[in-house]
């Protein structure tokens, strides 16, 4: 590994940390009622983005930052122990799935240059992947007296929902040459 090469990794894995930190800040901003499920999730796009940008032993590093960081805050605004490392757990889980689906669906190279490219990734990765750690997160937090529909369908919608804008986006604006190659009908 080049200097180079070393040097890109380590902003990007900088970034990815330092953007999981502030959309999960801004996210937990917006959590006010209910099962206390963020109403949308920003942060498990960008560390998908990160598992598919980096390679594999930086991105685990990164997921490590992030986790950290998500578990201290957790810890700082009174959750119990094992709730605080639950939701870090959920997330990188979910954002790991969905860059290994985004790898088994889009391919390696992750080319985004159309819609249809777009839409395969929203409902073969996104939807999935949040899918199943919803229904996980719902199974857990039944044990800490939360309603099992109610943890499902808002952890389903605000994660589904933060992945679809987030996970694109950071693709394209990390790579530029998807913005460049991203074409579109005149109808769309």
């Amino acid at each position: 590994m080049t200097a180079r090469t070393w040097y890109y990794n380590l902003a990007l894995g900088g970034g990815v940390a330092v953007a999981y930190g502030a959309s999960m800040a801004f996210s937990l901003s917006l959590t006010r009622e209910g099962a206390g499920i963020a109403t949308i999730w920003l942060a498990g796009g960008i560390l998908a983005a990160g598992f598919l940008l980096l390679p594999r032993r930086w991105g685990l590093a990164t997921a490590t930052a992030c986790f950290t960081v998500q578990f201290a805050y957790n810890l700082l605004v009174g959750n119990p122990l094992a709730a605080a490392a639950t939701f870090p757990a959920l997330t990188s889980g979910e954002a790991a799935a969905a860059a290994w689906l985004a790898r088994k669906v889009c391919g390696e190279t992750m080319r985004l240059t159309s819609m249809s490219r777009v839409a395969r990734l929203l409902l073969l990765v996104v939807a999935p992947a949040t899918a199943l750690t919803a229904i996980l997160a719902a199974d857990v937090f039944t044990l800490y007296g939360r309603s099992f529909n109610t943890v499902l369908s808002g952890w389903f919608y605000g994660h589904a929902l933060g992945m679809a804008i987030m996970l694109p986006a950071s693709l394209m604006v990390v790579r530029p040459d998807m913005v460049r190659d991203f074409r579109r009908t005149p109808f769309e």
